[in-house]
């Protein structure tokens, strides 16, 4: 009787390590692929920008996609165009929009620059960043807001994202007063696009995308914020500037798919 129920209890620890064996294989071989796409979304592009260069390559799979969408061929799940880092400074460039035409905001990571779907339906209002308002508005002290003191706890914690990568108090303050510095720079209208102060050597490092204001265009070419830039917007707004460098890193299909240049 009890060899029974032993016998039982192995087999069944048994079945659940094979189910956890096999889980494991699946998200494995699912991560393997999606590293393995990114790769090739990445970094397809640099063979033929050895013979075309890159502005004539981008052209190229520009016109290969448009024609693919056309005629409903290998679209898959949906009409994407994901841009090649060799790519990126031809299609990620710095333009001047007015603050007051951005009015939503859909926070969504690394995108495609040309996308199907509803993707843009999720879209929320814009509304000013709480600690702006706080410090710019309220007058209170940077280091008594709520993001002030939600960083200090998460370098306490080591947890380097929850702080945005600052490490330590003079790091923390450094990090605020950069709002200080850009509403000054805002104001006497001596504020300058990111790329310009990277060939100075003067901002952070790189990311995915350009260290500006991101921005979506909705199919009814609506402005939408994306992940970067919500503490510049709102300052931008406060003070009622007219307009700010941005870049555009995503568009819907159905508000490009009319228009004779996909670029601009």
């Amino acid at each position: 009787m009890t060899g029974s129920i032993v016998g039982k209890g192995l087999q069944a620890l048994k079945s659940k390590g094979i189910v956890y064996t096999v889980r494991a294989a699946i998200a494995a071989i699912a991560h393997t692929a999606s590293s393995a796409v990114r790769l090739y979304r990445d970094y397809s592009s640099y063979g033929t920008s050895i013979f075309l260069g890159p502005e004539r390559t981008l052209r190229v799979y520009l016109a290969a996609f448009k024609f693919r969408c056309k005629h409903n061929l290998f679209v898959g799940r949906g009409k994407s165009f994901w841009v090649g880092k060799n790519l990126k400074k031809y299609v990620y460039k710095v333009s001047y929009i007015d603050p007051a035409e951005v009015n939503y905001e859909i926070k969504g990571g690394i995108v495609p620059y040309i996308q199907d779907g509803d993707w843009d339906l999720t879209k929320r209002g814009f509304t000013l960043h709480e600690t702006i308002t706080k410090i710019f508005v309220d007058n209170i002290p940077a280091s008594e807001t709520e993001q002030y003191k939600t960083m200090k706890e998460a370098i306490d914690n080591k947890d380097w994202n929850a702080s945005r990568g600052c490490r330590t108090q003079e790091e923390l303050d450094a990090y605020f007063k950069t709002f200080e510095d850009i509403y000054r720079d805002f104001s006497n209208g001596r504020y300058r696009p990111q790329s310009e102060l990277r060939e100075k050597g003067l901002n952070r490092k790189r990311g995915h995308y350009p260290g500006e204001v991101l921005l979506s265009i909705d199919r009814n070419g609506n402005y939408m914020l994306e992940s970067g830039g919500t503490h510049r917007l709102s300052i931008a707004k406060l003070l009622g500037l007219q307009k700010i460098p941005a870049v555009i890193i995503r568009k819907h299909y159905y508000y490009i798919k009319d228009k004779k240049d996909w670029l601009n």
